[in-house]
């Protein structure tokens, strides 16, 4: 793997696991706002580079999100 490859799987390890813990933690608060907004956030984030590794080819498991569906699994 390039140094290129270990960064984004790094990163797209990175940001499923906070994304996955804010949600968590925002619906066991739902009335907390900035968990919400923290939570849709990630959300975004996350979805735009499943999008964009799509449209480059990039398989979801060289960015570990393998399995990973945003709309399901992050709001």
């Amino acid at each position: 793997m390039s140094v290129h490859q270990h960064y984004l799987r790094d990163l797209g390890y990175e940001l499923r696991r906070q994304a996955e813990a804010v949600r968590a933690e925002a619906q066991a608060k739902p009335d907390d706002g900035f968990l919400q907004g923290q939570a849709h956030a990630f959300y975004s984030v996350v979805s735009l580079m499943q999008q964009q590794a799509t449209s480059f080819g990039i398989p979801p498991a060289d960015l570990a999100f393998d399995g990973l569906d945003p709309e399901r699994d992050l709001l």
